[in-house]
C-alpha cells in the first residue's frame, strides 16, 4: 500500500513524479478502514475464485489510494501502461470488500495483460481502425473510440469480470455474512452486461490487422471462453442494449450535474426523442399491437424530467427487444432509427455548456 509520508529516495521521487505526469491528481495514505475492505476484498477473491485471483493479483505490487476530487474526480480505479504493477482506487469507494474485489480483480487484470504484452507479439506496429466503444459516452472528442490495445485489454478484462459477477450473483449465503451483502455494495457490474460487451468487443477484435500472432491467439481463446460461458450470445452485429445503456447514463450525467443553462436544448432533446421512439416502434413488426410510449408532462416541461423521460422511453425499446439485444435485427429500419436518434442526442448532450 502506497502512503503518502513515504520517504523521498529513488522509488518514491519517481513514483510521484510518474503519477504526477499521468494523472495530474495527489494520492492519499489509507486508513485503517480502508485497509480492511482490501485485505477483506482479497480474501473474498480467494474463495470465489482462487486460481484466478492468485494469478491476476500477482501482477500487482502496489495499491494506491486517490481522493475522488481534482484530476481523480468520477474515476473509480484505475492503471496504465506506464505505471507497470501498479493500480489506484477510489478511496471514497474503499467501504465495500464486493466492490473492492471487483476492481481489485479489474486492475490487476490489466495488469496481467501489461506484462504479457511486454512479451509477447500481442500487437503490429502500424494503424488500424478505431473500434467505438457504443456503451460510453463520446463527449465532444470521440472519446468512445478505442484502439486495437484499448479494445483487446477491455474485452481480456469482461469475459473474467463476467465470470467474477455470475460466481458472486450465486455466492452462498455465508459469505454475505463474512464480507456483508453484495447488495450493499456500490454499483457493480452485472454478469450479462459483461458478457455483451465482451461478445462486441470479441466480435470487432477478429482479423484486426494490427493483431500480433499472440494477439490473435488470445482472442480466440477469450471467444472460446466466452462460448462456453454464454449459451445465448447476442446475434452477430447486434448494438442496440449497447446503445441503451449509454443512453440511460447520459440522463443519469444530465440529471446529476443540474441542466445549467441547458434547459432549453434538454426539452428539445426530450421531444425530439419522444417523437422517434415512437416512429421506431411504428417500425416494428406487429407494431399496432406493440408497446407504446405516453408521458403524462407537458411538452414545455419535459426538460425538467428529462431523466424520466429517457428512463420511459429505454424501458419501452428494451422491453421491445424481443432477444434482449435487437428491436427487428440489426440491419433493421428499426434498429437504424434507434441508433441514430442516441449518436445524435450524444453529440447535442455534449454541447451542453459546463455546469
Amino acid at each position: 500500500m502506497w502512503r503518502e509520508d513515504a520517504p523521498d529516495d529513488a522509488f518514491g521521487s519517481a513514483f510521484r513524479l510518474l503519477v504526477r505526469n499521468e494523472y495530474e491528481g495527489s494520492l492519499c495514505t489509507p486508513g485503517e478502514a480502508e485497509t480492511a475492505v482490501l485485505e477483506g476484498a482479497v480474501r473474498l477473491l480467494g474463495e470465489l475464485l482462487p486460481e484466478l485471483a492468485r494469478s491476476a493479483l500477482s501482477h500487482t505490487h502496489l495499491i494506491a489510494v486517490f481522493p475522488p476530487e481534482g484530476a481523480w474526480k468520477g474515476k473509480a480505479s484505475s492503471s496504465q501502461f506506464q505505471l507497470s504493477g501498479v493500480i489506484f482506487l477510489n478511496r471514497a469507494k474503499l467501504r465495500n470488500p464486493w466492490w473492492a474485489a471487483e476492481h481489485l480483480l479489474h486492475e490487476s487484470l490489466h495488469q496481467k495483460l501489461y506484462d504479457i504484452r511486454r512479451g509477447h507479439a500481442l500487437l503490429r506496429p502500424g494503424a488500424a481502425a478505431k473500434i467505438r466503444s457504443l456503451w460510453n459516452t463520446p463527449g465532444t472528442g470521440e472519446h468512445n473510440l478505442w484502439n486495437t490495445d484499448r479494445a483487446l485489454a477491455a474485452f481480456h478484462v469482461y469475459v473474467q469480470l463476467a465470470l467474477f459477477a455470475r460466481v458472486a450473483e450465486s455466492a452462498p449465503a455465508a459469505l454475505d455474512l463474512a464480507y456483508g451483502p453484495r447488495t450493499a455494495a456500490p454499483r457493480m457490474i452485472d454478469a450479462g452486461r459483461a458478457l455483451a460487451r465482451a461478445h462486441y468487443l470479441g466480435e470487432q477484435l477478429q482479423d484486426r490487422p494490427d493483431l500480433g500472432p499472440a494477439g490473435t491467439v488470445m482472442v480466440e481463446w477469450l471467444l472460446a471462453l466466452l462460448e462456453d460461458m454464454d449459451p445465448a450470445p447476442p446475434p452477430p452485429g447486434a448494438f442496440v442494449h449497447h446503445l441503451l445503456d449509454r443512453y440511460r447514463k447520459e440522463a443519469r450525467l444530465t440529471a446529476r450535474a443540474g441542466p445549467g443553462g441547458g434547459t432549453g436544448l434538454l426539452t428539445a432533446l426530450a421531444v425530439e426523442e419522444l417523437d422517434v421512439a415512437r416512429h421506431i416502434l411504428a417500425a416494428l413488426p406487429g407494431a399496432e399491437d406493440g408497446p407504446s410510449i405516453q408521458v403524462r408532462w407537458p411538452a414545455g416541461e419535459l426538460g425538467g424530467h428529462f431523466r424520466e423521460v429517457r428512463e420511459h422511453i429505454a424501458g419501452t425499446l428494451a422491453d421491445a427487444c424481443a432477444d434482449g439485444f435487437t428491436l427487428a435485427g440489426p440491419a433493421s429500419r428499426a434498429d437504424g432509427l434507434a441508433r441514430a436518434m442516441i449518436e445524435r442526442s450524444s453529440r447535442r448532450l455534449g454541447a451542453l455548456p459546463p455546469v
